[in-house]
């Protein structure tokens, strides 16, 4: 991001090989919903971060106080899992009904839910596959924090008709 002059928060996206090679995606010059998953296992709270980019501070200066990139240091695992409308069975594409049962997460972690998710509503073929919900949870090891997200109430399976 130095290269481009770009200084603020944002999201560099990588594919990780089994055999621990990377792969340059994309990068976006926002912050995206999966940022919980950086917060959580780093402390780090990115919101207040960019924030406080925006208002001019350094960030390794005593308003920000991070670290350099080479000292930072992350704790545990976590994982997002998210709940959409998409349709595995036909090749991931948007699924339309009717909500029919709809719980939401709760608990430690972050847990977002739009108000357009609710008994009732419907889901149209118009624009974005819908997210109805979003958790992330964390934990010492990856299965730890993948059970954390399985007990969750946000990972109960919606129905659509």
């Amino acid at each position: 991001m130095k290269n481009v002059d770009y200084i603020s928060a944002g999201t560099v996206e990588f594919l990780a090989t089994p055999d621990g090679k990377f792969y340059f995606i994309e990068v976006n010059p926002r912050i995206q919903v999966e940022h919980t998953v950086t917060e959580q296992i780093t402390g780090i709270d990115i919101v207040q971060t960019q924030i406080k980019i925006a208002e001019g501070y350094n960030l390794h200066g005593p308003e920000i106080a991070l670290p350099q990139q080479d000292e930072l240091t992350t704790i545990g695992h976590a994982i997002q899992c998210r709940i959409t409308t998409e349709d595995p069975s036909n090749n991931f594409m948007p699924d339309t009904g009717k909500l029919i049962t709809y719980r939401s997460g709760g608990g430690f972690g972050e847990s977002r839910t739009p108000a357009t998710s609710t008994c009732g509503s419907s889901i149209s073929t118009s624009g974005r596959p819908g997210n109805s919900d979003a958790k992330c949870a964390s934990g010492p090891t990856p299965n730890n924090a993948m059970s954390s997200v399985g007990s969750s109430p946000s990972c109960s399976i919606s129905s659509f008709w």
